[in-house]
């Protein structure tokens, strides 16, 4: 029960927090570039409604809260002269099978990077789970703690060559999860693969309104829709769900997972940074 009950927390944790940081990326950056207030479309959004709290807090010595809404931290980031805003899909290089080691749900790195000129932050998230909360649909207190780095802007990838990667990865994962009557696994990955057919691949997302549509091209958005999706990588039901006994496919199990773990992120990060200022 308690294993379950982990397994849980970090399938929501992750999907949720990973949701939140492409949010908060989006409307940043249209914020930015359109000055203009987006904070109603980004803070009602599904990647919130488990928030019990939400700071932007300067990671120094006296920890400097600069933000306690979504609002506050836009207007920060332009009065500093920040133009845009990068996403990063995994900082440290993390594999899968580090994450499952180290069996805690904050082992996914992704972080957001503002640059206003040589001065450049990590925007780093912190998930703490409040269960002693009195509304029980708000169970986790959130924090971005901004860190200075000398990350820059991530090149860009390329949005056709990280599709084909991302498709055939799902493809792989699903032909597996069929031969393994891995039922929920096939059913997440065929949603994700139709997505990339679809005219809005936002349509019936379980997190439809975390990209907002300005400025961001089809092509984008379909890659971020169907990382999103193929990220079904923890928690009950999941891919990593399935414990195989036979070595060859503890082995084929393995590999599927760290391809779909780093075609989920990197075809997240390109979509996200081909943001188009003008």
């Amino acid at each position: 029960m308690i294993k379950r009950s982990t397994d849980l927390l970090r399938s929501v944790f992750m999907v949720a927090s990973l949701a939140q940081a492409i949010a908060l990326t989006s409307a940043a950056n249209c914020h930015l570039a359109m000055q203009t207030h987006l904070t109603k479309d980004v803070y009602s959004g599904s990647s919130f409604a488990s928030n019990h709290s939400l700071y932007f807090v300067l990671d120094n010595d006296d920890r400097e809260i600069v933000g306690t809404t979504i609002n506050q931290w836009f207007k920060g980031l332009f009065d500093r002269g920040v133009q845009r805003i990068s996403f990063f899909s995994n900082i440290l290089g993390i594999r899968w099978e580090d994450i499952k080691r180290i069996g805690r749900p904050d082992g996914a790195q992704w972080g957001l990077v503002s640059q206003a000129g040589a001065d450049s932050r990590l925007w780093w998230p912190t998930w703490i789970h409040n269960p002693k909360d009195e509304d029980p649909t708000k169970k986790w207190a959130v924090a971005y703690l901004g860190h200075q780095t000398k990350l820059n802007r991530p090149e860009v990838g390329e949005l056709d060559q990280e599709g084909t990667r991302l498709i055939e990865t799902i493809s792989k994962v699903d032909a597996f999860a069929k031969e393994m009557n891995l039922t929920s696994v096939s059913v997440a990955m065929t949603a994700a693969l139709r997505g990339f057919d679809a005219k809005d691949p936002f349509a019936d997302h379980p997190y439809a309104d975390v990209l907002l549509p300005y400025r961001y091209s089809a092509k984008a958005r379909h890659l971020v829709a169907g990382g999103l999706r193929a990220f079904y990588l923890a928690g009950p039901g999941s891919f990593m769900d399935f414990h195989p006994s036979d070595e060859r496919l503890i082995q084929e199990h393995a590999v599927l997972a760290q391809e779909l773990f780093s075609a989920s992120l990197e075809a997240i990060e390109a979509g996200m940074n081909s943001f188009r200022a003008k």
